[in-house]
């Protein structure tokens, strides 16, 4: 899920990471670090005389309060491995996400604060996707960027997992009575290049309604 107005951009440059975005429009300074360290509560639009515009997405979904908590249910912090919310905010600009339900998307789609805009929805071939990104890609069983309304699991560096190292039995198990997926991401370090080779369709949409089909 991407903005609406992404398709051009993402055609030319591939799918970036926000910090990959920040180094093609060659963002700097206290700017990059307001953006790439901190939690966003405004989208971002950046402006570039070579490459145009692009948006970066808000996460006002993570307060940083929360993310500072000492004492989870679990008995734990909310941030592992002694990590700062800059860090994780770092931690997560690195990568870029991938939904794997539909169910999931759904409910980003018609969250109150992008039902009622137009997104750009890219369906991803898995099996064409992880041939060719199977060493930069991590898993994870939670929505990493979300805390709302309280987070029910503390988060760290072991919260993304490679592929053979994820525990994909043990979450299976775990949520075997929930609706729970094992897997909630698959989050590709850097960026996927030449993407027409991976997708199977894009649309454009607005909350469950295709407003235009841009591919193929």
């Amino acid at each position: 899920m991407a903005d609406a107005n992404s398709w051009n951009g993402i055609l030319k440059y591939g799918l970036l990471s926000t910090s990959k975005l920040l180094d093609l429009f060659e963002i700097s300074g206290t700017k990059r670090e307001q953006i790439e360290a901190n939690v966003r509560v405004n989208s971002i639009l950046l402006t570039h005389p070579i490459h145009g515009t692009a948006v970066i997405r808000d996460n006002k979904v993570m307060p940083r309060w929360q993310l500072e908590l000492k004492q989870l249910a679990n008995g734990q912090p909310c941030l592992l491995n002694n990590l700062t919310p800059e860090q994780w905010c770092q931690m997560l600009n690195e990568r870029v996400f991938l939904w794997l339900s539909w169910g999931r998307l759904q409910r980003l789609l018609n969250a109150r604060s992008y039902k009622k805009k137009e997104h750009l929805i890219m369906t991803f071939s898995s099996e064409k996707i992880i041939n060719d990104y199977k060493d930069d890609i991590e898993l994870s069983p939670i929505n990493t960027g979300c805390t709302l309304p309280y987070p029910h699991f503390s988060r760290g560096r072991e919260t993304f997992l490679s592929i053979s190292d994820y525990p994909y039995e043990d979450w299976r198990r775990k949520r075997k009575n929930s609706s729970t997926e094992p897997v909630v991401e698959l989050t590709i370090k850097g960026s996927v290049k030449d993407v027409k080779k991976y997708l199977v369709r894009v649309d454009l949409m607005q909350g469950d309604q295709i407003i235009n089909e841009l591919f193929p």
